[in-house]
């Protein structure tokens, strides 16, 4: 993975501040490995964010569905019981 930063820019920044090339280069090559496993971005949370927000509404309307249902199933359980026990 590159770098999420410029690396050029940062060593050289090092330069200017008093740090040997040496050193700079080793702290430049340091943070890239670093970086290398991957860094999240707000771009990556903001994709997490919408695929999670799409399948909360997903279980949401699945929620609503079985509510329905559910209803449905107790309404005709107490007309079952009612002509059962000749309330009908």
């Amino acid at each position: 993975m590159e770098a999420p930063f410029d690396t050029f820019a940062y060593a050289r920044r090092l330069r200017e501040a008093g740090v040997s090339e040496t050193q700079a280069g080793a702290h430049t090559e340091a943070l890239r490995a670093a970086f290398a496993d991957g860094v999240v971005t707000k771009a990556d949370l903001r994709a997490e964010t919408a695929r999670l927000e799409a399948r909360i509404v997903g279980v949401e309307a699945k929620i609503g569905v079985m509510q329905w249902a559910l209803g449905f199933i107790a309404l005709l359980t107490l007309a079952m019981a009612a002509r059962l026990f000749g309330v009908v």
